[in-house]
């Protein structure tokens, strides 16, 4: 997922979409100067506020496109406009379902699948219902339409999720990462990254190794680019389930020494003194 063409293709898709929003909310301000005699109404403002967070944000997925969850808070930012405000428009759900793939994704349900996906569900039905203002019987009618796109959507998403989690189990007996093959990382790494598996905050994993939490960090984040994974939770969701070893003796023998890296602590050379000769 974090090959360079995989976010090549990202950052080409965040320059269309900011080209796009750009082009769009010219119009509007355009067309509000000319037509509407330059009153900004509050359904043109949000639509305008919401395209320049848009742009924003796409700009910040062409400089970091490994981390979706900028693509993530413009889908729920646009969803919740369509739910809420355009509820005839089926983008809404679109998005809201674009929202939480991406999500899984960057592995956000990894811890508390259930609470959090449950989250999601009573956060979305909420959103539905905001639609019961307009009366019974025009909610009833819309709802039976979003239901229908909902039900097609759950289900794909269901066997998305399900053909992943099925793929990970199969491959369970190879799931093994095995430090010594990349240039540059040490056994000291299988520590750390064990426990940046485990969930721990970067604060917490320097207190246990005794070191410094800026210098925990830097070293993850290099190892962190070794391994092609660019950032904490692209490590956890790539890797998640996986042994972390160092196993290769020969290998080990041609990577560098634990000393030169900055959370090992180095031997104080103790310097001799001379007796003088009486």
């Amino acid at each position: 997922m974090y090959k360079r063409s995989f976010l090549n293709a990202i950052r080409i898709f965040a320059v269309l979409s900011s080209i796009l929003l750009t082009v769009v909310t010219s119009l509007r301000i355009f067309n509000i100067i000319i037509y509407e005699g330059s009153i900004l109404t509050l359904d043109n403002f949000i639509a305008i506020f919401e395209n320049l967070i848009a742009i924003f944000l796409a700009l910040l997925i062409v400089i970091y496109p490994q981390k979706l969850e900028f693509l993530a808070i413009v889908s729920f930012m646009y969803s919740f406009n369509c739910l809420i405000l355009d509820s005839n428009n089926p983008i809404g759900i679109l998005m809201y379902s674009l929202g939480v793939i991406v999500l899984y994704i960057r592995g956000f349900f990894i811890n508390s699948k259930k609470k959090k996906l449950s989250i999601m569900l009573i956060t979305y039905v909420l959103l539905l219902f905001c639609e019961f203002r307009f009366g019974l019987e025009i909610f009833i009618n819309s709802i039976l339409n979003k239901l229908g796109y909902t039900l097609v959507l759950a289900v794909i998403i269901f066997l998305l999720m399900y053909k992943h989690d099925t793929d990970s189990k199969n491959n369970s007996s190879t799931k093994i990462l095995n430090l010594s093959l990349y240039q540059d990382l040490v056994i000291n790494d299988v520590v750390l990254l064990q426990k940046v598996l485990e969930n721990k905050q970067y604060k917490v994993i320097a207190s246990e190794v005794l070191r410094s939490e800026g210098t925990i960090r830097n070293r993850l984040n290099k190892v962190y680019d070794i391994l092609g994974v660019m950032d904490r939770m692209g490590f956890i969701s790539t890797y998640m389930g996986y042994e972390i070893v160092f196993k290769d003796e020969e290998k080990k023998e041609s990577l560098p020494k634990a000393k030169n890296l900055p959370y090992k602590k180095k031997k104080k050379k103790k310097k001799k003194k001379k007796k003088k000769k009486k």
